[in-house]
């Protein structure tokens, strides 16, 4: 299995490889990446705006969400303020151990409800 992570060069290669050394024509199946259920949006912000922002998006919206940030500590940061904010809020990085990014993961234990305590 490929995923469209791949050149279509890269995919090339290793359809011909497959077929020339090992007599296998490999199948492919293509998919488009849109997604009606997701938004991606980018906004330009002072860093100092940053966070009410963020507050702002989640507030309007409601709902589970996904907050990018360039660094491993702004990930943990962001997710402690947020916290003591009182929403339940998770750091979810390439830096955590594979127990805590299972436990952290998106929608493991944040239901809609529970996205904004009271």
């Amino acid at each position: 299995m490929m995923r469209k992570l791949c050149r279509k060069n890269v995919i090339d290669d290793i359809r011909e490889y497959f077929k020339k050394n090992l007599g296998l024509n490999l199948k492919l199946y293509t998919a488009s990446s849109e997604r009606k259920n997701l938004t991606y949006r980018v906004m330009r912000k002072e860093e100092s705006e940053k966070y009410e922002a963020v507050r702002d998006l989640l507030e309007y919206n409601k709902c589970p969400s996904i907050i990018y940030v360039s660094r491993t500590r702004k990930s943990r940061e962001l997710a402690q303020r947020l916290t003591e904010d009182g929403y339940a809020a998770r750091a979810y990085n390439g830096q955590m151990d594979k127990t805590k990014k299972s436990r952290n993961k998106v929608g493991q234990d944040v239901s809609p409800e529970r996205m904004r305590r009271s």
